[in-house]
């Protein structure tokens, strides 16, 4: 009987996908890519292995994690991913019919040279900002010394931040890209062009070495092909060149030596299993972390501005874990159910269910509802925002309103970009 809320999330799945969006293909609604990264790919192998299998792939969690902890994650894990579908399915019969969600953008190539522009001065702005670029110094042979850039840039210690505009520089070169992509597609974008694209966004998105949206970036190219054409091949060939790419970049990024197995193992284990590892951690120790008194204050909004201490969790385990971690190591990867679980205890499923459950169906309504007023402007926002939801990361965006408030933010610069072209809000004709 423990095991009924997996047979729950798969009767879920088929309805889900049957009864709503297509799940995958033409028309695929974006919200299916996040599934098909952040669950079936991140997190859902790595729960199965983490939870059943004795050897994970050079991981520690599976020998320091007790047997009933593995399975209570795996509980609350799949808790969590029926409430996803639910958010799917309840926001679906709320807007009674399907609407259109094959990809389309704005190809005019005024509107594109704007956004490339734009794009251009965000990766200016980055490298500026910084003592020294993480991407630079790995290139110049500095690895280490990238890494201890690459940990400041992460803790807000170095580069630029300012409200609302974060948005803008974090996400805005990913939508000029996805615009570019879907223009080749119908044939209203030369190659030579999206090549160009593809390298810009790629060097802004990579300047402080994480590695992870990149990767995303490519397999949602051939996702959105997948979309646009229905043809099935280009997601696996998405996944074979995505999984190439993350073994060149950890290539790059790490110093592995002549030990060509160890290498294969680390990027096996960071691409299916690492990102469930705090959760697990979290688990286990969660009587003995440090400061579980200021964990409900985590994420607090405006938290710096009224003098409200920030202790993250996900920080304070590596120390526990492995108490000779370098400063270097900010915090640990995990599902959100590990952050939920160090703020909220043992009430933690229930209250991610929900947040998880009214997010979803929140930006599933408003998707449909900004397809139907301009698919060509707001379709690439709207893959882009939707694969940050931070399903396989934190539950504070979720829980605070950040991530629904970034995605209504980040609306907003593509239409300020089209009555900036033209004066008002013009669709691909």
């Amino acid at each position: 009987m423990e095991y009924t809320i997996i047979i729950i999330f798969f009767v879920l799945l088929y309805f889900t996908s049957k009864g709503t969006w297509p799940f995958s293909g033409k028309n695929a609604h974006p919200i299916n890519f996040v599934l098909f990264t952040q669950i079936f790919i991140l997190t859902l192998p790595g729960v199965l292995i983490l939870t059943f299998f004795k050897e994970c792939a050079g991981s520690i969690t599976c020998e320091i994690i007790a047997e009933n902890i593995k399975i209570n994650v795996m509980l609350d894990y799949f808790t969590v991913l029926c409430f996803i579908l639910l958010g799917v399915l309840s926001s679906f019969f709320l807007l009674k019919g399907k609407t259109d969600f094959r990809p389309a953008s704005n190809a005019h190539r005024r509107y594109l040279n704007t956004c490339f522009i734009l794009t251009l001065l965000i990766f200016l702005v980055k490298i500026i900002s910084v003592n020294q670029v993480p991407l630079f110094l790995t290139l110049l042979g500095h690895k280490d010394a990238a890494e201890i850039q690459k940990a400041e840039i992460l803790r807000g210690g170095d580069g630029f931040s300012f409200p609302v505009i974060n948005f803008l520089i974090k996400y805005f070169p990913l939508y000029f890209y996805y615009s570019t992509l879907i223009g080749l597609f119908k044939r209203k974008v030369t190659i030579v062009y999206f090549v160009m694209a593809f390298l810009v966004t790629s060097v802004t998105m990579l300047y402080d070495l994480q590695k992870g949206p990149v990767v995303i970036m490519i397999i949602g190219s051939f996702w959105l092909y997948w979309a646009y054409t229905g043809k099935a091949k280009m997601i696996v060939v998405g996944g074979i060149f995505s999984l190439f790419l993350v073994g060149v970049l950890f290539y790059i990024s790490f110093d592995f030596g002549d030990d060509t197995q160890y290498f294969i193992t680390a990027v096996l284990n960071r691409t299916f299993i690492a990102q469930n590892d705090g959760m697990y951690w979290v688990y286990q120790y969660y009587n003995i972390l440090p400061n579980k008194e200021l964990y409900s204050l985590w994420g607090v909004p405006l938290a710096q501005q009224f003098g409200i201490p920030q202790i993250d969790p996900l920080s304070d385990i590596i120390g526990v874990v492995f108490p000779q971690a370098k400063d270097s190591w900010v915090n640990t990867t995990t599902f959100l159910l590990g952050e939920a679980k160090a703020i909220f205890g043992d009430y933690s499923s229930i209250i991610s269910s929900l947040v998880v459950f009214i997010n979803v169906f929140v930006v599933c309504v408003l998707s449909t509802l900004l397809v139907r007023v301009s698919k060509d402007i707001f379709y690439p926002a709207i893959f882009v925002m939707i694969q940050t939801i931070p399903f396989a990361n934190n539950l504070t965006d979720l829980l605070y309103g950040r991530f629904i408030f970034g995605f209504l933010v980040f609306m907003l610069f593509p239409v300020l970009i089209c009555f900036l072209c033209y004066g008002k809000l013009k669709n691909d004709e």
